[in-house]
């Protein structure tokens, strides 16, 4: 196991989930993922005292990491929570894969999340948030921080047509609940094919 050293935290998360080292064998790691991150000044004594520290509490482990710069993680497969608290102000990047995805930014920091190809609830906090839907179908609540929208060029694809956990009816592709103190909400559309007609 490697030891972190600061930098760059890459979450053991999807294709890394191998590296946790829980289950006797590497193929025997959980798929279904739940992961809490929070930031804190360190209180114990030691050569860390008064930094400041992340702490993830998941897969029934918790760890510290200090000098973190940076948190990246790709959920894979599976059916997926990451929550990261307010305190935290690092950047934070997550990708869904397939499953359904509840991924909750509650923090400072600004935050680039790409939805899945399956259904996928997502919500941002009062830093500023970059969310690219994904191919699957999305639900998105934003904070008071402004988010911009970025559309890849699959997104119109007909293998999105998911339905809805515990919903037979389809419903639509994206669902955006905008907090009315939101600062500004923008929208790219630069990836989409040029003949593509929808409401808004």
């Amino acid at each position: 196991t490697s030891i972190f050293r600061g930098g760059v935290l890459y979450l053991n998360t999807g294709s890394r989930a191998a590296l946790r080292n829980i289950a006797d064998k590497p193929s025997d790691e959980e798929v279904d993922e739940h992961y809490i991150i929070d930031e804190r000044i360190e209180t114990a004594d030691g050569p860390h005292k008064g930094q400041m520290v992340i702490v993830i509490k998941g897969m029934d482990r918790t760890q510290k990491f200090y000098g973190v710069t940076q948190i990246v993680g790709d959920l894979g497969d599976g059916n997926d929570y990451v929550e990261i608290k307010p305190s935290v102000d690092v950047p934070v990047t997550l990708t869904a894969g397939s499953g359904f995805k509840m991924i909750l930014d509650h923090g400072t920091g600004k935050a680039t999340i790409t939805g899945g190809s399956s259904f996928n609830i997502i919500e941002t906090g009062s830093g500023s948030a970059v969310v690219n839907p994904g191919t699957g179908r999305t639900q998105v609540r934003s904070g008071t921080g402004s988010v911009t929208f970025v559309f890849s060029n699959d997104f119109d694809q007909p293998d999105a047509v998911v339905p809805m956990p515990a919903d037979s009816s389809t419903g639509p592709m994206l669902d955006v609940i905008s907090s009315s103190s939101a600062k500004r909400t923008s929208i790219d559309f630069s990836a989409l094919p040029s003949d593509l007609s929808g409401q808004i």
